[in-house]
């Protein structure tokens, strides 16, 4: 499953709509206008449209095309698309095989004025590609049936399950930007090994907390940001020892080290030999 932004703008249009949602039950809650399982008809066809509302579809199965803000979406089985207000969007379908989809219609209201939508947060839109389809379609389907029912005993049910959809997306999508930033923290520090910055400015700079950036590296490296440092200063300390004729405090001093007894001990540490001995073993052995 793949989660990505398709709404053109930075993370504001996202953190709005995450803001807003962190309202439900408390401050607001949603209603559905709309959901409905539907074939399409060969004609079908959307051009330039900008919903008043919020529109959340998945794919069940055909093909078809959805253009957002120029971006083109194949439609097709384990596809899903959420629209929000203030975003233009057309779509089209396959005729030789028509798309079968479940959109859903809804909005934000107000607790203290349930008869008012709430102003709509920043123009946002995002795909998932290959959606655990036993995991979301049922919770479709349900919500589709409970509106075509009409069931007064059941009417707060269709806004129960799609926040519970829309908080399952956002676990999604923060899980995959989350792994997105902490290979960029990786690639950053194997490529400026000998860079002297804090955690918490890493952290500022990827938009995160820094307890949370620790977790979240350890969980995918096994190891601290600090401790990956040292690591890639010792790798790139062990090509220099082999390919050029720095001294050892010379290298210690490239990779950032103010001195070189902490150099020689964190390459002890990590490599089971002292630099002077790693040097000597690599010339023995070429």
């Amino acid at each position: 499953m793949s989660f990505s932004d398709i709404s053109g703008t930075d993370d504001s249009g996202w953190t709005s709509y995450l803001d807003a949602v962190k309202k439900i039950p408390l401050q607001a809650n949603l209603r559905v206008h709309t959901c409905f399982r539907l074939t399409v008809s060969p004609d079908w066809r959307i051009v330039g449209r900008e919903n008043p509302d919020l529109h959340l579809l998945l794919v069940c199965g055909g093909h078809g095309e959805y253009t957002v803000r120029g971006r083109r979406i194949e439609l097709r089985r384990g596809v899903l698309v959420f629209v929000g207000s203030g975003v233009f969007h057309s779509s089209s379908a396959d005729p030789d095989d028509l798309p079968q989809i479940i959109p859903i219609r809804f909005g934000l209201y107000g607790n203290r004025n349930p008869q008012k939508m709430i102003p709509h947060f920043l123009p946002v839109a995002f795909q998932v590609q290959n959606a655990d389809m036993t995991r979301y379609e049922p919770l479709f389907n349900r919500i589709a049936d409970c509106v075509m029912r009409q069931n007064p005993f059941e009417k707060d049910l269709p806004s129960s399950l799609l926040h519970q959809v829309l908080v399952e997306l956002i676990r999604e999508r923060e899980s995959s930007f989350q792994d997105i930033r902490i290979t960029r923290i990786r690639q950053r520090i194997e490529m400026n090994p000998q860079e002297r910055v804090s955690l918490e400015s890493i952290a500022e700079d990827e938009r995160i907390c820094p307890r949370h950036l620790r977790r979240l590296f350890a969980e995918e490296t096994g190891m601290s940001p600090a401790e990956y440092r040292i690591r890639a200063r010792v790798t790139k300390a062990r090509q220099l020892l082999r390919e050029s004729n720095l001294s050892v405090k010379e290298i210690a001093a490239e990779l950032g080290y103010t001195d070189g007894f902490t150099f020689s001990r964190q390459f002890k540490q990590v490599s089971g030999l002292s630099p002077t001995t790693y040097r000597q073993q690599s010339i023995a052995l070429f």
